[in-house]
């Protein structure tokens, strides 16, 4: 079974259909019930996989190359991933904690290195947080994606240079009427995983996809067509789901010390403290802390490196300093945000995201209002 022969097929049925009627409009679809047996060698799993690909495939093509036949999605409405499936996320796309523990099950059951792998001291263990620590960022990088088309290149006097919460935090402005430029330029990964390059022209080249590049280059453009006196917020360096367990397993060490961020930052992470130190040319740079919802994970949420809320204290004082002695302003905003909606409601869980290293909306729209309070409206260029 093959595209050819289903697609060779179906245009065979159809001129059958039309000697008989030439007036006839068919209705095409795909069975979404799976194969239950199969006489390959392959799981039936695989099997029937294979099977509907080739059957959506020869449909999708008999379709589109006639007027007179239409598609019906059955197999679609019924495969397609519904809420109240552990194995995916809320937002149907991305995969759940669940189902990439069950997939990775599968794929190591022979190989007892993975099984009794200590989560924090292997690179496995690694790889399962940050499958499911994206999904958020995928959802903030297509809204990205889509605010950058309505940016100009006209100054704004304040300006985001980040990561996803730099892009929620952009998101957050927005419903506050705060012109501002930029935002999520890069996933997290695509900053602690050094993907981009220096760039005399703009301070860096985000390599991570082109709308990256394209986004951060016209938010360059409005950036440096300003008089210098811009805010810019930023939290490049401060990518700690990622960048924690990437020290602890570098050096093999549960806990972290200062001398080792410092030391790691020397070795791995130059090129972000130069982007920040370059930044300050264009204005009054201000280094804004994520959210540490460390402290609030418990059992099987916790993690023995990222949840570990010593080190992520360990890591900023490091950042902290290093603020200091390039006139950089560091921001704090985490424990004010906590502290207020505590007071208030007796219950910050409104405050943390699914995956435990974002806020939610509620977070950001707090973090907007400290920022407009800190800095003035004017200042920030509030529309009226």
């Amino acid at each position: 079974l093959n595209t050819s022969n289903v697609a060779t097929d179906l245009a065979e049925i159809h001129r059958y259909l039309m000697d008989i009627n030439p007036e006839i409009h068919l209705i095409l679809t795909v069975s979404p019930v799976p194969l239950t047996a199969t006489a390959t060698d392959e799981h039936v799993l695989v099997a029937n996989a294979r099977s509907q690909a080739i059957l959506r495939t020869a449909a999708d093509e008999f379709v589109t190359a006639s007027e007179r036949v239409s598609y019906f999605p059955s197999y679609e409405l019924i495969s397609h991933n519904s809420r109240g499936d552990d194995r995916i996320q809320e937002n149907l796309r991305n995969v759940s904690q669940q189902g990439v523990k069950l997939v990775m099950a599968h794929a190591f059951d022979d190989q007892t290195e993975l099984k009794n792998a200590t989560i924090g001291t292997s690179d496995n263990a690694v790889l399962l947080a940050d499958t499911a620590d994206e999904a958020l960022c995928e959802e903030a990088m297509l809204e990205a994606t889509r605010r950058s088309a309505s940016q100009n290149d006209q100054s704004t006097g304040l300006y985001l240079v980040g990561d996803s919460h730099m892009g929620n935090l952009s998101k957050a402005l927005d419903g506050l009427n705060v012109s501002h430029n930029g935002g999520m330029i890069m996933n997290g990964s695509g900053f602690s995983d050094g993907k981009m390059s220096p760039c005399t022209e703009k301070i860096f080249a985000p390599e991570e996809s082109p709308d990256a590049a394209k986004f951060w280059s016209k938010a360059f453009s409005s950036l440096s067509s300003g008089n210098g006196n811009n805010i810019i917020l930023t939290n490049i360096g401060l990518q700690t789901h990622r960048t924690l367990p990437a020290i602890s397993n570098y050096y093999q060490s549960l806990i972290l010390t200062k001398s080792l961020v410092e030391k790691y930052f020397k070795q791995k992470y130059e090129l972000q403290l130069e982007i920040l130190k370059s930044l300050r040319a264009y204005g009054k740079v201000v280094l804004v802390e994520d959210p540490n919802f460390y402290s609030f994970l418990s059992g099987n949420r916790s993690n023995a490196i990222v949840g570990n809320n010593y080190n992520f204290d360990i890591y900023c004082s490091y950042l902290r300093e290093f603020a200091a002695e390039n006139e950089i302003e560091y921001f704090k905003p985490c424990e004010e945000i906590l502290q207020s909606v505590f007071m208030e409601t007796k219950n910050i869980g409104s405050l943390i995201a699914d995956d435990f290293f974002h806020g939610t909306q509620i977070y950001y729209s707090r973090l907007a209002q400290l920022i407009i309070n800190r800095y003035g409206a004017s200042e920030l260029a509030k529309v009226a």
